[in-house]
């Protein structure tokens, strides 16, 4: 009996893994695991009843579940013929080894195989031994096998929920944090609502990571693993802000020389942000780079006429409100005096003093050419509209 050459190729690990789902609860993997050939050295029996002592294919870490195994085999060289077949074996305790299947070699030609178990296996190592009673010089490789296992997942996926720090009033995105550390999450859904597992069989709209939403309210996330596993998870979504501020506004009743405006602004959701204020009848685009900026709840304003208020929440909704102003006084009353035109010893001056906002408060006379200062605490006061000079 020959001595076996093998060279082995191992092909990179492949990272990704394929899931087909069988039934909730239960799924199917297909993965790749690395091998080496090495001790401790076991004997095998091949078909033709020869027995070899050598190294084994020996996989990286043991295998459960097995249903299937795939693999390549390529005979690379052979001293006599042009071609070799080979019994394929599998160990499950790495001692004793089973012929699995028969696989016919032609030179340099990669050639596939399966093994199906009815029964799911436990692998630990595979064997390759040519199925005659004697054999010729050769060397053969082998890519790396995939094993076909399945599984029991009986864990929903996990969903952490959370929506935008921030208010809009255009959208709010919710996002999903879904995970599932063993089949893997296939389906992922959303609805506007509180809604249980089942109405998402039909109904629900598909998501990756996350979605937008319209409007404030609760809505439900739905998940599903590869085994059939479902859960939902709920969030109420608080952060679409689509009403702007409130404005009440009121003014001084009284006649001054300014007049000031009382403007509470409210708002529930996203808060005020920005208060301006400008005379006349204005749009809230005017406010975009116009405007007096207040704080506080009051401002004062010098003449009459129309006042816009204009308020901006956190979110950008925007409103204005306007007042009119008619308590604002500047003009002085006008006075109209006449004297006696006859000689006596006494003349007499008759004034007719008007004002058409606020009104006559005092009327003063005095001798001589005095400014307005002088009548702060000078001067004769005038009741009626004569006096006797």
């Amino acid at each position: 009996m020959k001595k076996i050459a093998a060279i082995l190729l191992l092909l990179t690990f492949l990272s990704c893994f394929s899931f087909i789902t069988v039934s909730a609860g239960t799924y199917t993997v297909t993965q790749y695991i690395n091998g080496s050939f090495g001790t401790p050295n076991v004997t095998v029996t091949n078909s033709a009843g020869a027995q070899h002592t050598g190294g084994a294919l020996w996989l990286s870490s043991t295998v459960t579940s097995v249903t299937k195994i795939t693999q390549t085999v390529r005979l690379d060289s052979v001293t006599s013929g042009s071609a070799l077949s080979f019994n394929v074996f599998y160990s499950t305790d790495g001692v004793n080894f089973v012929i699995g299947t028969t696989i016919y070699c032609p030179l340099n030609s990669e050639v596939s195989y399966t093994i199906n178990f009815g029964t799911p296996q436990t692998i630990k190592a595979l064997f390759y031994l040519p199925n005659t009673a004697t054999w010729p010089g050769y060397s053969y490789t082998v890519w790396t096998p995939s094993f076909t296992r399945t599984l029991t997942d009986n864990t929903a996926p996990a969903i952490t929920l959370s929506e935008q720090s921030y208010y809009s009033k255009s959208y709010v995105t919710v996002t999903a944090s879904i995970s599932d550390s063993e089949s893997g999450v296939s389906v992922r859904k959303w609805a506007q609502g509180y809604q249980s597992a089942s109405y998402f069989t039909s109904y629900g709209t598909s998501f990756s990571s996350s979605f937008s939403v319209t409007s404030n309210g609760y809505y439900t996330v739905y998940a599903r693993d590869a085994a059939g596993n479902s859960s939902v998870r709920y969030i109420y979504v608080t952060k679409m802000d689509t009403t702007p501020p409130i404005i009440s506004a009121s003014v001084s009743t009284q006649y001054a020389s300014t007049n000031t405006v009382t403007a509470n602004i409210t708002d529930s959701q996203s808060g005020v942000s920005t208060k301006k204020w400008a005379y006349g009848s204005c749009a809230a685009s005017y406010f975009s780079s116009g405007g007096n900026t207040f704080t506080g709840n009051t401002f004062t304003v010098s003449q009459n006429g129309y006042v816009t208020i204009y308020a901006r929440d956190v979110a950008g909704n925007e409103t204005v409100s306007s007042v009119y102003i008619s308590y604002v006084d500047i003009t002085p009353p006008t006075i109209y005096a006449s004297s006696s035109a006859e000689y006596a010893p006494t003349n007499t001056v008759t004034v007719t003093v008007t004002d058409s906002q606020s009104g006559v408060s005092i009327n003063k006379w005095a001798y001589g050419n005095c400014t307005f200062s002088y009548f702060s605490s000078g001067g004769n006061t005038l009741s009626g509209n004569i006096f006797a000079v």
